[in-house]
């Protein structure tokens, strides 16, 4: 099991709410032409509007 997935991994163990995106064959970093950004904006919309 790798670095990454060892953090889900605790973050689950400790009942932290995780949701998980995983871009195949993209390492760290890269993949932002793949359509992701827009759903990650979204996402963390909630989370500041959840936080206010």
């Amino acid at each position: 099991m790798g670095e990454f997935e060892e953090c889900i991994e605790a973050l689950l163990q400790a009942d932290v709410p995780v949701e998980v995106n995983i871009l195949d064959g993209r390492p760290h970093g890269y993949g932002y032409t793949e359509g992701w950004i827009p759903a990650y904006a979204k996402w963390l919309e909630n989370i500041f509007d959840k936080n206010t």
